[in-house]
């Protein structure tokens, strides 16, 4: 029997940054083939709303906090953040050919339970319990608008109970916690809550 679907929330893919650039073809197959794979079915099941997760990777090295979804993002500086913006553009064509509202979701540096181990959170506490060097990129200058999860969630249930549709069937927004900190702010964060200094090891902006 056929299931009658109002929403499809989309916020599976292979993500990374840094994996990335040294391994590109999973990204292509689970970011971009996958996507229009989802996409494309939800098109024929007469959806009222179909909302998935991009990045705000997409911004690539802007600094011009507060980001704004009319930014331009047609420079992406890594595969990940240029398979996330093609999500955006397939979107955007399906929305117009097809009239599928179609939402997407820029999150940023997201962090909680249950993150991904490759995550800076999991990878500073685990160094600092273990006595390892952490490499601290750009001497941990650089902006993040971290993000913790409940706010993401709390931001895709309004998302998804929103009535509001514009004339073009399609949008983007930033879902972030709109306090942008430096990243050496996080770690020392990390400490505290350890009660333990950690090694650094300082690198170049990377």
């Amino acid at each position: 029997h056929k299931v009658k679907y109002d929403f499809v929330i989309h916020l599976a893919a292979q993500a990374g940054v840094r994996h990335s650039i040294s391994s590109p073809e999973p990204y292509l197959e689970s970011n971009i083939v996958g996507f229009f794979n989802v996409l494309n079915s939800s098109k024929n099941i007469n959806l009222k709303h179909f909302i998935y997760a991009s990045t705000s990777s997409v911004y690539g090295d802007s600094t011009n906090f507060p980001l704004n979804e009319e930014d331009d993002t047609s420079k992406p500086n890594s595969f990940y953040a240029a398979t996330k913006k093609s999500n955006e553009v397939m979107a955007h064509s399906f929305s117009h050919i097809y009239n599928l509202r179609t939402t997407g979701l820029r999150f940023f540096t997201v962090y909680g339970p249950f993150g991904r181990p490759d995550m800076a959170l999991y990878k500073f506490t685990e160094g600092i319990i273990n006595n390892k060097k952490i490499p601290l990129y750009n001497k941990g200058d650089h902006i993040r608008d971290f993000t913790y999860i409940d706010d993401v969630v709390e931001g895709i249930i309004k998302v998804l109970s929103s009535k509001k549709i514009n004339k073009h069937n399609f949008e983007i927004l930033n879902i972030g916690s709109g306090n942008p900190q430096k990243l050496k702010l996080f770690l020392d964060e990390i400490e505290r809550e350890l009660g333990k200094k950690s090694k650094k090891l300082l690198k170049k902006f990377q």
